[in-house]
C-alpha cells in the first residue's frame, strides 16, 4: 500500500485543462508478439478482441446500448470538444426504434430514428456551451449525454483536489481507522458546487469505498465501486485523475490506459510489459520511489510494479524474491491480479528456459481474453519439440 503519483512531462498540453476526449476506448495493443486487434467495451471499459465484442454486449450488458462517437472518440455520458465539434454520431446498437431530443439553451429538435444518426446538422457551426443529448427507448430507460463545445463550466480544480489528497492519505491509515463517511460531507461545504465538480469528486469518493472494502476483502463489492470510479473520472485530464485511472486500468487488466506513459512513470514498466510485450534485454527501469502526494495504491498493484521493474532489471536477482511475496499476498487471488500474476510467472520462465515451468503457466491463460493468444502460441509451439 502506498501513495503514488504519476508523471506527465509527455501531456504539457494538458496542463490547465479539465477535460478531455483522448480515444481511449479503441486501441491495437498486444500482449503477445504479435499485434492482437482489442477494442475497449464503452460500457464496462474491459479489452476484448474485436471479433468477441459483440458477445460481450449481449451477455454482460443486455441487449441496448447507445453511445456517443464526437470527433472519432467514444463519449459514455460526458465529453468535451474543446476546439469545436467537427463530427458527433449517436451510435445505437440492438434498438427498434427510440425518440430523441436535442438540447441547448438557444434550441430544441425532437426526432426519432431506428438507426445511427448523424447530431452534427443540428449544430449550428459557431455553437459555443452546452448541448444535452438524450434517448428515450421504447423499452427501456432513457439515456443522457453531455457535451461541453470549447467552454466548460467553472472548475474550483485547486478546491477539489485538496480534499481528494485529505482522502488519498486517510486511505493509507490503518483499517479501524478509516473515515470516509464525512468526505461528501466536506465536498458539499463547498459553495455552489456545480454538476461537474461534484462528477470529479464523486468519482474520487467511488475509488475510495471501492479501497475500503478491497481492505477488508470484499472483493465482489469493490469491485463495483472501482467500475463506477473508472465511467466517473475517464472523462477528466487532471494529473490525480489520470493517475487513478492508470491504477485503476492496472487492477482491471484495462491495459490501454497505461499508453503514452513517460519514461519516468511509475507505469511505465506495465506499459512495456503489457501493451508492448517488452523483453528483459530490450529495455529497463528506475523504481519510482511513493510520494506523499498523490492517489492510493493497493499493496498488490504497488508490488506488482515493483516486480516489474526487477523482472526488466534483474530477472534472476530480487525477482524471485519478490515473485513469492505476490503469490503470499491476499489479493493475488482475486481474477484479474491471479492473470496478471500467471502471465509475469510464464514470461519469466519463459525467458530463463525453463520451457516446462512456462507450459504449465500459460496452460492456466489459453482461454484468457487478452493473453489466451500468447498462451496458446507458446504451448503450440512447445508441443512441436
Amino acid at each position: 500500500m502506498g501513495i503514488i503519483s504519476d508523471t506527465f512531462e509527455d501531456n504539457a498540453e494538458f496542463v490547465g485543462q479539465i477535460l478531455g476526449t483522448t480515444d481511449f476506448y479503441s486501441r491495437h495493443f498486444s500482449s503477445t508478439e504479435n499485434q492482437i486487434p482489442v477494442e475497449k467495451c464503452p460500457f464496462c471499459f474491459k479489452s476484448f478482441p474485436v471479433t468477441e465484442l459483440s458477445s460481450h454486449f449481449q451477455i454482460s450488458h443486455g441487449q441496448e446500448h447507445c453511445y456517443i462517437r464526437l470527433n472519432k472518440s467514444i463519449i459514455r455520458d460526458i465529453g468535451w470538444a474543446e476546439n469545436g465539434i467537427s463530427t458527433m454520431e449517436l451510435c445505437l446498437l440492438g434498438y427498434d426504434e427510440v425518440d430523441i431530443k436535442v438540447i441547448t439553451s438557444a434550441f430544441s429538435q425532437s426526432l426519432s430514428t431506428n438507426k445511427d444518426l448523424d447530431i452534427l446538422p443540428f449544430v449550428p457551426s459557431e455553437f459555443e456551451g452546452e448541448i444535452r443529448i438524450e434517448v428515450y427507448p421504447r423499452k427501456s430507460a432513457a439515456k443522457s449525454f453531455l457535451i461541453y463545445c470549447k467552454s466548460v463550466p467553472e472548475f474550483r480544480r485547486n478546491d477539489i483536489d485538496e480534499l481528494i489528497l485529505e482522502l488519498q492519505r486517510e486511505l493509507d491509515k490503518p483499517i479501524d481507522s478509516l473515515m470516509i463517511s464525512c468526505w461528501k460531507k466536506k465536498v458539499r461545504e463547498l459553495s455552489d458546487i456545480n454538476a461537474l465538480e461534484r462528477r470529479y469528486f464523486n468519482g474520487f469518493y467511488e475509488y475510495a469505498l471501492g479501497s475500503y472494502l478491497e481492505k477488508n476483502n470484499n472483493y465482489k463489492e469493490a469491485k463495483q465501486h472501482f467500475e463506477d470510479s473508472f465511467g466517473l473520472l475517464a472523462p477528466f485530464k487532471t494529473d490525480l485523475a489520470q493517475t487513478a485511472s492508470r491504477i485503476l486500468g492496472l487492477k482491471m487488466n484495462c491495459f490501454a490506459f497505461l499508453e503514452g506513459c513517460s519514461a519516468n512513470s511509475p507505469f511505465a514498466s506495465a506499459d512495456a510489459f503489457f501493451n508492448k510485450s517488452k523483453n528483459p534485454e530490450e529495455i529497463s527501469f528506475v523504481r519510482v520511489e511513493p510520494s506523499n502526494t498523490g492517489i492510493f495504491i493497493d499493496g498488490f498493484s504497488h508490488l506488482f510494479l515493483d516486480s516489474l521493474v526487477s523482472f526488466y532489471n534483474e530477472a534472476g536477482g530480487q525477482f524471485p524474491i519478490l515473485l513469492d511475496a505476490l503469490e503470499r499476498d491476499s489479493l493475488s487471488k482475486e481474477k484479474n491480479n491471479a492473470d496478471k500474476l500467471c502471465l509475469l510467472k510464464a514470461r519469466h520462465y519463459k525467458y530463463l528456459g525453463e520451457k516446462t515451468k512456462a507450459f504449465d503457466e500459460y496452460s492456466s491463460l489459453q482461454y484468457h481474453p487478452i493473453f489466451g493468444e500468447e498462451a496458446k502460441a507458446f504451448i503450440e509451439c512447445q508441443k512441436k519439440i
